[in-house]
């Protein structure tokens, strides 16, 4: 990584992955990146929008794979949580390319990106570049559920190894912290 991936300053990179999609059908799909969510996985989802966006500060980037269904995840996040800047789509996010790839994106951009910055993507890619932040290996470490996200926290540096797993929580897990309220004598860590 080049000195741009130097960071003074703790950063956090949230992984979601996109809400449930319609089941691959090459016949209505021929471009499976055409494919969108399920009327159902678009309501499931609508309630851990809220969740995850109690997680996030009001600063940072939201961003998306090219892929319809990313998109659309995308917009139901953005109802709840209204990032400084407009979401930047990444060709990097489509889920063939290497996670290492990825990481070398983020850290390119995080110039530009202040607060927390959101990728929406896919799977197997977001298992592995878990794996690559907090390992420096790109190997799966961690299964991701549609609609769930996982934050990595990266002290000093963005480089591979250089993370370590926040917190990751499943769609439901989300939709629950939308119905919580946090007090003063109450933290969302109780939940």
């Amino acid at each position: 990584m080049s000195a741009r991936a130097r960071s003074r300053e703790p950063v956090r990179l949230v992984l979601l992955r996109h809400a449930p999609a319609q089941h691959r059908d090459p016949s209505r799909w021929p471009d499976d990146a055409d494919r969108p969510l399920r009327p159902s996985g678009r309501k499931e989802f609508a309630r851990s929008a809220q969740g995850l966006a109690r997680l996030l500060d009001g600063r940072g980037v939201a961003v998306t794979s090219p892929l319809k269904r990313a998109h659309e995840t995308n917009e139901l996040l953005g109802r709840h949580w209204k990032p400084a800047l407009e979401p930047w789509v990444w060709p990097e996010l489509r889920p063939e390319i290497p996670a290492r790839d990825v990481l070398g994106r983020v850290a390119r951009s995080l110039a530009r990106s202040r607060g927390s910055m959101v990728l929406i993507g896919h799977e197997p890619q977001f298992s592995r570049l878990v794996g690559l932040a907090t390992t420096g290996e790109a190997a799966s470490v961690v299964r991701f559920s549609k609609g769930g996200a996982i934050a990595i926290d990266f002290d000093a540096a963005l480089v591979p190894g250089g993370g370590k797993i926040a917190w990751a929580l499943t769609r439901s897990q989300l939709s629950r912290l939308a119905r919580t309220r946090p007090g003063p004598d109450r933290d969302l860590d109780e939940e």
